[in-house]
């Protein structure tokens, strides 16, 4: 075989593996219930917000906050007052840079608002993969609502699996409304987290950065394929 004909079967054989990979890709995106591929756009003035706004200070929250009602964010919404169980930073956006803004020590006891989906511990879907955008939750001696801040989606994690892991209430709560779906409580804790992501989604607002975490936090162990 000559060396021109080596370097075309080469190539030929190249072409066909990236060809398997992307159809394996391909597949494997549609078995799964939630996906960017899947998402479709529901033109509104909330859709709208995101789809014109090159950062989430360009996005109008009161107008993405009419589509939903404060009732039916949770089931079982977080404490108006907790201590914090782990430290909790928020940032600002500097460009395309996240700055420290502060820390809440852990052991602080902070409190959440009613519309809490918005404070401390559940905000809404960025522009970047594993970040949220809410206000911080108050402290003590602090009844000021901060400005908008950014968090990392795993540190509010963290914070929500500690106080379900640790609350009587709670515990009880998930034995019974999910534990029988094998939820573990790290996905319950992950679906309070993400539920404005999801919520945005199912409306067609915008597809969350986060979308390909929706599959542990909100479809059931039985009807999941990752």
């Amino acid at each position: 075989m000559t060396a021109k004909k080596k370097i075309i079967l080469i190539s030929i054989t190249a072409v066909l593996c990236l060809a398997i990979l992307a159809i394996i890709l391909v597949v494997r995106e549609d078995r799964k219930i939630y996906s960017r591929w899947k998402f479709k756009y529901f033109d509104s003035p909330a859709a709208r917000e995101y789809r014109d706004a090159k950062t989430m200070e360009d996005v109008n929250i009161e107008v993405v906050s009419d589509l939903f009602q404060i009732g039916s964010i949770s089931e079982f919404p977080f404490p108006s007052e907790v201590e914090l169980p782990v430290d909790l930073t928020y940032y600002q956006k500097e460009g395309n840079r996240y700055v420290e803004a502060y820390t809440i020590p852990k052991g602080t006891v902070v409190y959440a608002a009613e519309d809490y989906y918005k404070y401390g511990c559940s905000g809404f879907p960025t522009f970047d993969k594993e970040w949220s955008y809410l206000h911080p939750f108050r402290v003590e001696g602090n009844s000021m609502h901060a400005p908008y801040l950014y968090a990392r989606v795993k540190d509010l994690k963290d914070v929500w699996q500690l106080i379900w892991e640790t609350e009587p209430g709670r515990k009880a709560y998930y034995e019974e409304h999910y534990a029988p779906f094998r939820f573990s409580v790290e996905n319950v804790a992950w679906r309070h987290v993400l539920f404005l992501d999801y919520l945005l989604y199912e409306r067609g607002v915008y597809c969350s950065k986060n979308v390909d975490l929706f599959n542990k936090a909100f479809v059931p162990f039985s009807l999941r394929t990752d």
